[in-house]
């Protein structure tokens, strides 16, 4: 199973203490999209944004900041054309999702500055 963990705004500042994020701006560390957790909260609260830290495969210990549309290209590639079963936590919860590969079909063509509302539909309200 993968696991990922919600960064929510509120957080940002645990994380920062933390050394797991650093400067004033959120920033996937695939495709560098970032933004100050002001402009994550409203991008978030909007379902237009997610970031997660994602586990390493190989190695858990290692942790990548991925958005959302980088953690799910990671998870296509990772099930190579099967399913996947992923478990998202974050403050509060924990979310157990399955990837179909017929789902991810053409995802790796997917702009990341389109509109992706439905991939984030299951983020809670605040």
């Amino acid at each position: 199973m993968l696991v990922a963990e919600l960064i929510t705004p509120d957080s940002v500042p645990d994380w920062k203490k933390r050394g797991f994020i650093q400067g004033e701006q959120i920033c996937c560390e695939d495709c560098n999209l970032s933004y100050n957790n002001e402009h994550h909260e409203i991008l978030r609260d909007n379902k237009k944004v997610a970031y997660f830290f994602f586990a390493d495969s190989i190695d858990p210990s290692k942790m990548y900041l991925l958005c959302h549309g980088c953690l799910f290209k990671h998870i296509k590639i990772l099930a190579d054309g099967e399913e996947a079963e992923l478990l998202i936590l974050d403050d509060n919860n924990e979310y157990q999702c399955k990837f179909y590969p017929e789902d991810m079909a053409g995802y790796d063509e997917i702009d990341l500055g389109s509109s992706d509302d439905d991939l984030l539909d299951w983020l809670p309200e605040d």
